[in-house]
């Protein structure tokens, strides 16, 4: 079933799709400048940002979504998101040099939480919002962690690693948190119009997808610091 998303949306998305690709390219650009066995967050960062653009390419050409209760529900976004937001949780864990066990915690929370807020918008009825309830849930681990034992983590790596890892964590909770209430406002209450969703989440993904590699794969120093911290605790793990 089509539906007429509106020129304001359909610019928005392709808008999303523009940044998002000019931004893999100058990520991927960056890969290709950095020293071989010091790559590894930017090919994180590079699979972020191309995940995102395939996924804007199809909901600008109109594919990814289903039509209901006369509304679009963009499940390819979810497709993205399950993909992509635990790829900016690994980014965060190995600049942080955090134990596997930790990030594989966040990793299925985050799983958890973006699988609640997509069957929750494939409902009509009151239960979206326990599905968007249990989601929050899954938020918990995510907004406990990153602000206590990850910076902590970080800040015993290196003066730049923790100051990196402040931004980015301030940064990737304050977007994370308007997602769920852009969700409360358009798919599940529909209070928001088909264009300001799209265009609320173009902003939301540009700024934590796109803003969140520029900040990082320009932090040199936090680069270098995470770097030898790590290949220091693969050493140490190794001779354990």
């Amino acid at each position: 079933m089509e539906f007429d998303l509106g020129q304001s949306g359909q610019v928005a998305l392709w808008i999303g799709f523009t940044g998002l690709f000019l931004s893999t390219s100058l990520f991927y650009y960056m890969f290709l400048k950095q020293d071989h066995g010091k790559k590894m967050l930017h090919s994180i960062t590079t699979g972020i940002t191309g995940t995102a653009t395939l996924s804007y390419l199809a909901m600008a050409l109109g594919y990814g979504h289903v039509v209901l209760n006369g509304r679009p529900f963009y499940w390819m976004r979810y497709c993205d998101w399950v993909l992509t937001t635990p790829l900016l949780l690994i980014d965060l864990c190995a600049l942080a040099s955090v134990h596997a066990e930790k990030t594989t915690l966040l990793i299925i929370s985050d799983f958890l939480m973006i699988v609640s807020g997509l069957l929750g918008g494939f409902l009509v009825s009151w239960h979206r919002y326990l599905f968007w309830g249990i989601g929050m849930v899954f938020f918990v681990p995510i907004i406990s962690e990153l602000p206590t034992s990850l910076y902590s983590s970080a800040q015993r790596i290196g003066t730049s690693t923790g100051k990196t890892f402040s931004t980015l964590s301030k940064i990737t909770l304050f977007l994370w948190a308007i997602y769920p209430i852009v969700w409360l406002l358009a798919e599940g209450a529909h209070v928001l119009s088909p264009e300001a969703e799209a265009i609320c989440y173009v902003v939301l993904d540009l700024s934590a997808k796109g803003g969140f590699g520029l900040i990082l794969l320009n932090s040199r120093e936090a680069l270098q610091e995470a770097h030898v911290s790590d290949s220091g605790y693969r050493e140490v793990s190794q001779g354990i």
